[in-house]
């Protein structure tokens, strides 16, 4: 079957093999979704970039135990799960935050 010159009769199996194709990237699609999310232990390099900072920021942060992270061979190690409960408690209070928790506990 030539899809450029496809005839009336052609049509079903242009569309089945279009279905199959569209299955195909479906499903290599949800494997590579997959992946990054199953990616629990990331480097310096992955860290930074899902953090947005500079690797030398998350040097220093290590360092000085500012941020979770383990040293393996020389290199440091994030759990992202950790990365990301670090994220959340590390938050700063908006004003907005400290009025509305004042207002709360009076």
């Amino acid at each position: 079957m030539n899809i450029y010159n496809l005839t009336y009769n052609d049509v079903p199996a242009a569309i089945s093999l279009l279905f199959q194709r569209i299955d195909a990237l479906e499903s290599i699609l949800k494997q590579l979704r997959t992946s990054e999310k199953e990616k629990e232990i990331l480097n310096i390099d992955e860290a930074a970039a899902l953090l947005r900072r500079k690797k030398s920021t998350l040097y220093i942060y290590a360092s000085a135990g500012k941020i979770p992270c383990v040293k393996s061979e020389g290199k440091l190690l994030f759990s992202r799960k950790d990365l990301m409960r670090w994220l959340d408690t590390s938050k700063r209070k908006t004003v907005k935050d400290e009025v509305t928790e004042r207002m709360q506990s009076k």
